[in-house]
């Protein structure tokens, strides 16, 4: 994708500023301003996003978790069927990704749209793309699609007033012993306000119960959260399953090894809306001997209230 600048005078504008007059809902996406995602180029293409990792991105094994690349997700993949159709409004329905290389703190990560197909039967788009780390020649770290669905719902395309969290918005993360089991790790989050790591405590994310191949929590939404459509970001959604599924996947976890995400697939059923008390629930599916498989449902079942599904795995790193 060649760059095209995004803020040039008035005066002297480049072909692009109809495409960014299209985006102008990107600047009302709290959850993309307050994860540091910015706009870095734009052309007929699509929408070109960056992100440098923080060290709040981190989860319960101490590495930046692969669940932070959400909020990322959206925006490159829902900008794309902006830039297509500008005059609707779209939600994502479905959300995958798949990792294949290596990130860590301080990285810069650029994500740039490779397709995108429209479904005249069912009146959808899905859109691809990939995640590069910019320090490494643009190594491709993953790859995703999502399935966009055109809504009839107001929406706001007022900037945001959220800046990028800080550091000290996440309480830090307690040391990682390495010696420790996934499963007395996890022990020591029970009757917690929080999760002691940066991410799932800025998630808001509590564990309320450790079974034998389930764990179960609840999710507190904030509004730095939510989207233009007042909703929480469907990127925000697949962070908390990620992680939600991450943490199951620690019970099975062995001293000294360490679990990689390979694909996470999230069906985003309903939209959950900021400062609702909402349970989740990741289970165990299969503990191989090199592949781990977890299914996550956020929501309460029994009382029709599930906002969305995930398949997760991932691969035993000894």
């Amino acid at each position: 994708m060649s760059k095209s600048p995004v803020n040039e005078s008035p005066m002297d504008e480049p072909p692009t500023t109809e495409l960014r007059r299209a985006l102008t809902i990107f600047d009302a996406d709290n959850a993309s301003a307050s994860m540091g995602i910015t706009l870095d180029a734009l052309d007929a293409d699509g929408a070109e996003f960056i992100q440098v990792t923080q060290p709040w991105f981190a989860g319960m094994d101490g590495h930046i978790s692969r669940a932070s690349l959400g909020p990322l997700l959206d925006a490159v993949l829902g900008a794309m069927a902006y830039i297509h159709t500008p005059e609707r409004t779209f939600v994502v329905s479905a959300l995958h990704a798949a990792f294949v290389g290596d990130y860590g703190d301080g990285d810069a990560l650029i994500a740039r749209p490779t397709s995108i197909l429209t479904d005249a039967v069912s009146d959808t788009v899905v859109v691809t793309a990939q995640v590069s780390r910019s320090a490494d020649d643009n190594q491709v770290v993953a790859t995703a699609s999502c399935r966009a669905v055109p809504i009839e719902r107001p929406r706001t395309d007022v900037t945001t007033e959220h800046g990028v969290l800080a550091p000290n918005d996440a309480i830090g993360s307690a040391p990682i012993d390495p010696g420790v089991s996934g499963r007395e790790q996890l022990d020591a989050c029970i009757g917690g306000t929080s999760l002691p790591a940066p991410l799932p405590r800025t998630l808001r994310m509590t564990v309320t119960g450790i079974h034998e191949s389930r764990v179960t929590g609840r999710w507190l939404p904030a509004t730095w959260m939510t989207n233009p459509l007042g909703s929480v970001q469907g990127g925000i959604v697949f962070a908390v399953a990620a992680e939600a599924a991450s943490l199951a996947a620690t019970l099975v976890r062995a001293p000294h090894q360490q679990l990689s995400f390979g694909d996470v697939a999230v069906d985003l059923l309903a939209s959950p809306q900021p400062d609702l008390d909402i349970a989740w629930t990741a289970m165990l599916v299969r503990s191989g001997r090199r592949l781990v498989s977890v299914e996550v449902t956020i929501g309460d079942p029994a009382h029709s209230s599930v906002y969305a599904r995930a398949r997760c795995t991932f691969f035993r790193v000894d």
